[in-house]
């Protein structure tokens, strides 16, 4: 057996085709033949290029063309089966309408969820305690009305001092703007005397 660089059995050896009696047989007379050997090098590299780059590339749908055109040849090139069986494409078209209707009407639901939600809650107010007539909102208006008293109270007897001195008293949310009001010196200070002297 005299292999040249033209032999198909050398692109089956590289591709591992071969049975095992035909792959020794190709060995002996590659290790005879440097011009065979590079070949096979040569071919297993680029089928190792070649598989590389096909796994990368992206798998192409089908347009909307040729899928009309495998239907037609599926049903003209069988009659039994088109007229037993239905189409692939018919199927798949079938199964998309009825996906994009779900996905519609799940669409649908989402939005009146939200829509409904939403005015729930922005027309919703929490129950104002003291405008309740219960048992634990009376209980509510009489703890208040309590510690306002008790407020005041304090409050009349931590001022009493201060109103006697005649100095205004500004209420908490006015402090904010208070301007103090301006103090003017009477006359002289009186000397201060050191008594030792």
């Amino acid at each position: 057996m005299k292999l040249n660089s033209d032999d198909p059995r050398l692109t089956a050896f590289a591709l591992g085709e071969l049975d095992a009696a035909e792959r020794k047989a190709v060995e002996a007379e590659l290790d005879n033949t440097d011009e065979c050997r590079h070949e096979v090098e040569e071919i297993a590299r680029t089928a190792a290029l070649l598989h590389a780059e096909l796994a990368a590339e992206p798998l192409p749908g089908l347009t909307y063309a040729q899928q009309l055109a495998i239907e037609a040849k599926l049903m003209s090139g069988s009659g039994k089966a088109g007229s037993r069986d239905r189409s692939l494409l018919s199927v798949s078209r079938e199964r998309n309408i009825i996906r994009l209707a779900v996905d519609f009407v799940a669409a649908v639901a989402m939005i009146m969820v939200a829509v409904i939600a939403t005015s729930r809650f922005a027309t919703h107010s929490p129950p104002d305690p003291r405008q309740a007539s219960s048992p634990i909102a009376q209980t509510v208006k009489e703890e208040e009305s309590d510690v306002s008293r008790a407020s005041d109270a304090a409050f009349a007897r931590w001022a009493a001092p201060y109103q006697r001195l005649q100095i205004p008293l500004v209420p908490l949310e006015e402090t904010a703007n208070y301007v103090p009001p301006e103090i003017l010196p009477i006359g002289p200070a009186p000397a201060i005397r050191n008594s030792k002297s």
